[in-house]
């Protein structure tokens, strides 16, 4: 049997997603602590895009029943032009943080 949790935001320690509740079963709880081990850790890529040689970041966006596919992608759109620009702003300021004198 396969959970699928979906959280908001990130977590800084394994605990509280073990303590997350899954489903209600006669009344009561059953606790991802109950049915998983959880650790943090990471996956190796099994997968890599590039445009013109440099890497990239490659999104998929499925529909879901009900949805409007043209409003996501309109959504996705105008998010990854805030991370893009957001982004360079950083870049930018990083860039200007080391003035060189002569």
């Amino acid at each position: 049997m396969k959970y699928l949790v979906r959280v908001p935001g990130e977590f800084e320690q394994t605990a509280p997603i073990a303590d997350i509740v899954i489903e209600t079963k006669n009344g009561r709880a059953v606790y991802v602590r109950d049915v998983a081990t959880v650790d943090f850790g990471f996956k190796d890529r099994d997968s890599y895009a590039r445009l013109d040689g440099n890497a990239v970041v490659s999104l998929a966006v499925k529909k879901r029943t009900g949805e409007n596919i043209i409003e996501t992608l309109q959504a996705e759109q105008t998010q990854a032009a805030d991370e893009q620009a957001a982004a360079m702003a950083e870049a930018a300021a990083e860039l200007d943080t080391a003035p060189v004198e002569d």
